[in-house]
C-alpha cells in the first residue's frame, strides 16, 4: 500500500509546477526583449559581446544551444504538467524552487550585463550557475523517469558554467583588476582596447570545464553536459581561429567530450550502464553514494520496521532452537546407549560370521569417526597394506560428525546380524 501511494505522489502534478511556468515565462520575455533590444536593453547581446572580446568567444552559431535548451525546457513542463515527474516528491518540490530561481535570474542577468552593470551582472551569473548546481544535485540522470527535465537542466547548467567564465573575463577587464592581466581601462559603451584574458588563462579555464564534463559523465553518466561542452569548444575553435593556444585545447576538449559522449550513448542504447572501464570505480561509488542520497522518509522507515520485524523473527528462532536443544539431548544420549550396545554385540559376534571386508572396513572407519572424529596422523606406507586400508576408509569420512557416524554404524551392525 505504502508503495501504491508513493507511486501516485510520484506522477502528481507538482506543487510548483504554477511558479516554474511563471518565472520561464519572465525569462523567455527577457530573452527576447534582450535579443531586440526592447525597452530596458539599449544593446542586445551580439553588440555586447562585439564590444567586450574574450579569447573564450565562440561564433554566434555557437549560441543557437539556447534554442535547443528552451525547447527542453518546455517539453519538460508538459511533463511535469501530464503528472509524468518521476523523481521523489521531496526532491522534486526541491529541485522546481531552485530552477525557479534560476528563470529568474537569467532574466535578471540579461537586464544587468544590458545595462553593462559588469559587477552585478557576474554575481548574477555567479547565483545564477549556483541555483542551476542545486537543481542538478536534485536530479539522476540515469534513475528518474523524467525524460526532458535533467537534459535540459544539464545542458544549461553547462553553458552556464562557459558564460560564467566568459563574464569574469569581461568584468575583469572592464573594473581593471590588474592581478590576473593587463588591460587598460576603456570608457563604458566603448569597445575594450584589449581582449579580455589571455591565451593561457583562456586555455586553462577550458581545460577545467572539461574535466568537470568527464567527471560528470563518469560519476552521474551526464552526457548532456559533456555533448554542450564539447559543442561550446567546437564554437570556440570556429570564433577564434587565429589563437593557435585556445583553438588547439578546444579541439582536443571537443574530441575527448564527443567520443566519450558517443560511447556513453552507444551502450545506454544497447542497455547498458557504464559510460567508460577507465570511469567505472567513479561511477560505482558515485552511484551508491546517490542511491543513499535519494532514499525518502517513507523507505527509511519501512527499512526500520523492517529490520524490527527481522529481529523479533531471529529471537524466536534463537528461542527455538533453544528448546530444540533441550528436547534433543535425551535423543542423543539414547544414541550412545545403541552405538555401545552395537559395539558390545561387534565384540561377541561369532569368528566364523561371513564379513566382508570392505564391510570390515567400514565398520572400522565408522567406529574411529564416532569415537574419536576425523582421521588424525599421516598415511602409513604402501608396505602396510591393511594399515593403508583403514587410513583411507577412516579419511573418507572427515566431513561426518560423530553422532551420524554412530547411527551408521548401528545400521552397518543391524545389517550383518539379518
Amino acid at each position: 500500500m505504502v508503495v501504491i501511494k508513493q507511486t501516485l505522489k510520484r506522477n502528481a502534478v507538482p506543487a510548483g509546477l504554477g511558479r516554474l511556468v511563471l518565472a520561464f515565462t519572465v525569462q523567455l520575455v527577457a530573452n527576447g526583449l534582450a535579443g531586440a533590444g526592447g525597452p530596458g536593453f539599449p544593446r542586445d547581446n551580439a553588440e555586447l559581446s562585439a564590444i567586450n572580446p574574450t579569447y573564450i568567444t565562440p561564433d554566434g552559431l555557437t549560441f543557437a544551444i539556447w534554442g535547443l535548451i528552451y525547447l527542453f525546457e518546455i517539453l519538460s513542463l508538459i511533463e511535469m504538467s501530464c503528472g509524468r515527474g518521476g523523481f521523489n516528491v521531496h526532491r522534486r518540490d526541491a529541485a522546481l524552487s531552485s530552477l525557479s530561481l534560476a528563470f529568474l535570474l537569467n532574466a535578471a542577468w540579461l537586464l544587468a550585463f544590458a545595462q553593462e552593470a559588469y559587477l552585478i551582472s557576474l554575481v548574477i551569473m555567479i547565483c545564477y550557475l549556483f541555483a542551476l548546481l542545486a537543481t542538478y544535485l536534485e536530479l539522476d540522470m540515469v534513475h528518474d523517469t523524467d525524460i526532458f527535465l535533467p537534459v535540459s537542466v544539464s545542458m544549461n547548467l553547462a553553458w552556464v558554467c562557459v558564460a560564467t567564465c566568459l563574464n569574469f573575463l569581461i568584468t575583469s577587464a572592464r573594473m581593471g583588476w590588474t592581478f590576473l592581466f593587463d588591460v587598460g581601462l576603456s570608457a563604458p559603451g566603448e569597445q575594450l582596447l584589449e581582449t579580455a584574458g589571455t591565451p593561457v588563462l583562456s586555455g586553462a579555464l577550458i581545460i577545467v570545464i572539461t574535466l568537470v564534463a568527464l567527471w560528470l559523465l563518469g560519476t552521474r553518466r551526464d552526457w548532456p553536459f559533456a555533448a554542450t561542452v564539447a559543442w561550446a569548444c567546437l564554437g570556440l575553435r570556429r570564433g577564434q581561429p587565429e589563437v593557435i593556444e585556445v583553438t588547439q585545447v578546444a579541439t582536443y576538449a571537443a574530441i575527448v567530450c564527443g567520443v566519450l559522449v558517443a560511447y556513453t550513448v552507444l551502450m545506454r542504447c544497447r542497455g547498458r550502464r557504464s559510460p567508460s572501464p577507465l570511469l567505472l570505480p567513479l561511477s560505482s561509488t558515485r552511484e551508491h553514494l546517490s542511491s543513499t542520497r535519494e532514499l525518502s522518509t517513507k523507505e527509511h522507515q519501512f527499512k526500520t520496521v523492517k529490520l524490527q520485524t527481522d529481529m523479533q523473527d531471529l529471537q524466536e528462532r534463537m528461542q527455538q532452537a533453544k528448546a530444540v536443544a533441550v528436547n534433543t539431548a535425551p535423543d542423543v544420549d539414547e544414541l550412545k546407549d545403541q552405538f555401545n550396545h552395537a559395539k558390545l554385540q561387534v565384540t561377541k559376534m561369532d569368528p566364523t560370521t561371513n564379513v566382508s571386508n570392505s564391510t570390515r572396513l567400514k565398520l572400522y572407519s565408522l567406529f574411529k569417526s564416532a569415537t574419536v572424529g576425523p582421521v588424525q596422523g599421516q598415511r602409513p606406507s604402501r608396505l602396510h597394506a591393511v594399515d593403508c586400508a583403514k587410513y583411507d576408509a577412516w579419511a573418507k569420512n572427515k566431513n561426518m560428525d560423530k553422532q551420524t557416524a554412530m547411527r551408521q554404524y548401528i545400521d552397518a551392525v543391524n545389517s550383518i546380524k539379518r
